[in-house]
């Protein structure tokens, strides 16, 4: 996933990606966070990744002081109990070749779908924040609602947003079913 990191997003450096022995204890420990695309020959030619963030490490990667690199697992939350996260999407990228509608849809449906499965164990996403390094990247958050908020310290803009508000963007609009779960989830604290 690092290879096609540096494949996706041009000028990336070791401390903006960060590295395999940081990242593979997260992956591990927090399997619904992240999902594959991948050929019928098992070729990976895209994938999305959050990480549900401890509230200041949150607050760093909402005010763009966070590196991808200072993400390790003990800064994210356990997901695996009900109720209400702050996350950090860390990527959303596509092999070139794949950038068209079915190669979208698919990592889309799956990270609604992973937010559905979520929501029907009491788990919400509360909030986003998002770097986007690239032009495609501030446009993906615009398209899902997502307002710039400030300058990452290093590199990219900041957007941040209610999940409400991303469920509500005309790009969710065949999520209904979802956008009815997380309307009706349990009042918050």
């Amino acid at each position: 996933l690092i290879e096609l990191d540096y494949e996706i997003f041009d000028n990336l450096t070791p401390d903006h990606e960060g590295n395999p022995e940081q990242w593979a204890p997260v992956f591990m420990d927090h399997p619904e966070t992240w999902r594959l695309l991948v050929t019928p020959s098992n070729a990976i030619v895209g994938y999305w990744h959050f990480v549900p963030l401890f509230a200041d490490e949150f607050e760093l990667a909402a005010n763009g002081n966070l590196l991808d690199s200072d993400v390790t697992t003990n800064k994210v939350k356990i997901f695996e109990f009900p109720g209400s996260y702050s996350a950090y999407f860390v990527t959303f990228g596509l092999r070139a070749q794949y950038r068209r509608t079915k190669g979208f849809k698919l990592l889309m449906h799956s990270f609604f779908d992973v937010l559905g499965s979520l929501a029907k164990d009491g788990i919400y996403i509360d909030q986003v924040c998002a770097n986007a390094y690239t032009d495609s990247g501030t446009a993906l958050c615009k398209t899902f609602g997502m307002s710039p908020t400030c300058t990452h310290s290093e590199r990219g803009t900041i957007f941040r947003s209610k999940m409400d508000d991303i469920l509500a963007s005309e790009a969710c609009a065949d999520y209904a079913e979802l956008r009815r779960v997380y309307a009706n989830r349990p009042s918050r604290a």
